[in-house]
């Protein structure tokens, strides 16, 4: 059977108390009626198809009713508000409801304060005069210069009967002779009196049987509450000690049977280590969160922290005292990991920006070396020494000392002097095939720039640099191939 949510009845006045907020269950989706095809079907009392609701009404094995919400999972001992009547919307409106104790006299209970009194309140009486009001003033006057449609005459004669204070058990006969007299009763033939009065019969003795349903509903959420309150009793309570202890208690006697009590106290047990266990579980959510919140706080605890030297340390912490052994070791590990994790991401950025240091570095002695050989400073047959010697107060060959990954600044050189050397030799080939195709002779006498010029009407002579060499302006005077 699902399990059901516990609730609230009001007490007698002569044994006030402030019982404990109802509590709801997680159910399992009760099974809801289907048509042969398997749809769900909701009829309304005219057997037209309307929006079915997510609530839908159960009975426990005990035969209690609850509602159940396929939505949220959620049951409930109240009806929704969705499902109740115009009357039971109204009645809530006013927290007083009446109630008969054992000797029949009658009680007021503020379902809000969880109070209750012998006389009735002023509020109460002053939300009867208004309903009375309301129930007045809707009631049609009959103008017999005006003719009234069959709905009328029936609302008006179904007026009659309740106005002659008619009950679910009285008979035809009765209504008739309480109700013969008053000048209402001449608005319809006998037969449709008798249908409507069989109407009328038949929702008092409904709102009857749901009234009662009510009571026997919220007698049986009071008992639980009463269970609730008791200090001395509890989970691993015997039946029959708990009913001794609360036999006097006008809540008990609110519940007509053992049988119910017995039920009703199996409800109590099963709701009750429900709400230690919750408690418990708070208790060690808690004490887990304060434990993670001190561990994050100590700064002598680091990735190298064993567990072993941790424990005997704080063996006489509150704190560690207050956990379980497995949930201290616990809290203690995903601390650690949470540490050797900060520290890899930091180790981890600090290598990125040792990496984008080097790069900056290499790119900026890379550019040093191409400007020294456009400026003519090197070429090909320059010595790392030599050149070091020139550059020892430049900047950006000061950076390649610091503390940089990666190539040095001589390695770095040397590529680019092999670099130099291959596209000397490269281009050397082509312009010995130039001076061949072209059959410029070349003598002792021939300047740098008419050589350029005779060569310049060659197709190859605009991919040829023949600034390898790099001779300043006035030794390119002397150059001599």
């Amino acid at each position: 059977a699902p399990q059901t949510p516990t609730s609230h009845t009001p007490h007698t006045p002569h044994t006030p108390h402030t019982p404990t907020t109802p509590s709801s269950y997680t159910v399992k989706s009760p099974s809801t009626p289907t048509s042969s095809s398997g749809a769900k079907l909701v009829l309304t009392s005219d057997k037209k198809p309307v929006k079915e609701s997510v609530w839908t009404e159960h009975k426990t094995e005990q035969g209690r009713i609850y509602w159940y919400n396929r939505e949220t999972k959620k049951s409930q001992w109240e009806k929704p508000d969705e499902l109740k009547t115009e009357s039971e919307r109204e009645a809530d409106s006013c927290p007083w409801k009446e109630y008969t104790a054992e000797s029949g006299k009658k009680y007021y209970y503020n379902g809000v304060t969880k109070k209750s009194v012998w006389v009735m309140p002023p509020e109460f009486k002053e939300f009867l005069e208004k309903k009375e009001q309301s129930i007045s003033g809707e009631k049609k006057k009959i103008d017999p210069n005006k003719p009234l449609s069959k709905d009328e005459t029936r609302e008006a004669f179904k007026d009659l009967l309740i106005d002659v204070g008619m009950t679910p058990n009285w008979s035809w006969e009765q209504a008739m002779q309480a109700a013969k007299s008053d000048k209402r009763w001449k608005l319809l033939k006998m037969g449709d009196k008798k249908h409507v009065f069989q109407e009328l019969s038949t929702e008092l003795r409904r709102l009857e049987r749901e009234e009662k349903r009510r009571k026997g509903k919220m007698a049986a959420e009071d008992f639980i509450d009463m269970l609730m309150e008791h200090p001395n009793i509890g989970p691993k309570t015997l039946f029959r000690e708990a009913m001794d202890m609360v036999q006097n208690d006008p809540r008990y006697k609110a519940i007509p049977s053992d049988r119910d009590r017995e039920n009703l106290f199996e409800d109590f047990i099963v709701e009750k280590e429900r709400r230690e266990r919750e408690k418990q579980r708070e208790i060690r959510r808690e004490n887990i969160n304060k434990f993670r919140r001190f561990l994050m706080d100590d700064t002598n605890i680091s990735v190298r922290t064993q567990w072993r030297k941790f424990k005997e340390e704080y063996a006489e912490n509150e704190l560690f005292k207050s956990l379980d052994p497995l949930d201290r070791l616990q809290v203690f590990q995903d601390h650690i990991r949470e540490l050797e994790r900060e520290e890899n991401e930091k180790v981890k950025q600090q290598k990125h920006e040792l990496r984008r240091r080097s790069r900056l570095a290499r790119e900026g002695f890379r550019s040093l070396l191409r400007e020294k050989w456009l400026n003519g400073e090197i070429n090909y047959k320059t010595k790392w020494p030599d050149f070091c010697k020139t550059i020892k107060t430049e900047v950006r060959y000061t950076e390649m000392l610091t503390d940089i990954t990666g190539s040095t600044p001589a390695e770095l050189f040397y590529d680019f002097i092999e670099d130099l050397e291959e596209d000397y030799y490269k281009d050397k080939k082509f312009v010995k095939e130039m001076i061949k195709d072209t059959g410029f002779v070349v003598n002792p006498f021939i300047t740098y720039e008419l050589f350029c010029e005779t060569l310049s009407s060659h197709d190859k002579f605009i991919f040829v640099c023949l600034l390898y060499t790099s001779p300043s302006p006035r030794d390119r005077q002397k150059s001599r191939m």
